[in-house]
């Protein structure tokens, strides 16, 4: 089988508000491997990374409070605090990417879905931004031992899923000298027996 991976036009790994394209790779072999036809992401910006779920051939729902370009016939933009959307907009999730760097909504969110069934069983839950950068690229980073936590928001964010018995496997390389912003992806805990 052949991928077009076309969609994945970023020349430089320095990029600080959109996906890179290594983590979209990874993102578009996901949802492809899962099966994923349903996908909402938290904060949209240019539509780079709805763009790449809509080429993996899921339905998208990005939610933003800033406006997000369209970026095709199954990308559904809703304008609102991820915190306060409605959930009847929203049909059940096979994966939710959280990138809003607002740890209260986005845990708001996440409870709300829970208890309505919009994130399930089976939905898979990765969260941009929790890796490591070897030195400050941006000034909102803080210090975390002798690294730089690119967005600590989103690093609470994770550990508050993991505390609600999520597991999760941390997609970072943190002593690489270039950013890498880094994905957990967390999943409800299933026997495999």
């Amino acid at each position: 089988m052949n991928y077009d991976l076309s969609h994945l036009t970023q020349t430089d790994r320095r990029v600080y508000g959109p996906i890179q394209d290594d983590e979209a790779l990874l993102l578009y072999a996901l949802v492809r491997c899962l099966g994923a036809k349903t996908v909402l992401e938290a904060g949209g910006q240019t539509g780079y990374s709805a763009r790449n779920f809509l080429a993996a051939g899921a339905t998208v729902y990005t939610v933003d409070t800033q406006p997000v370009p369209v970026q095709g016939e199954r990308h559904h933009v809703i304008q609102a605090d991820i915190g306060y959307v409605n959930l009847d907009l929203l049909p059940p999730l096979d994966l939710v990417f959280f990138d809003a760097h607002a740890e209260e909504a986005q845990y708001r969110f996440f409870l709300l879905a829970v208890a309505s069934g919009v994130i399930h069983h089976g939905t898979t839950v990765v969260v941009h931004d929790t890796g490591l950068h070897s030195q400050q690229f941006v000034p909102w980073a803080v210090p975390c031992g002798d690294r730089w936590a690119h967005q600590p928001e989103e690093r609470r964010f994770v550990g508050r899923l993991v505390a609600a018995g999520w597991q999760c496997v941390h997609v970072h390389a943190d002593d690489d000298a270039e950013p890498r912003h880094g994905l957990t992806i967390l999943q409800r805990p299933r026997s495999l027996a």
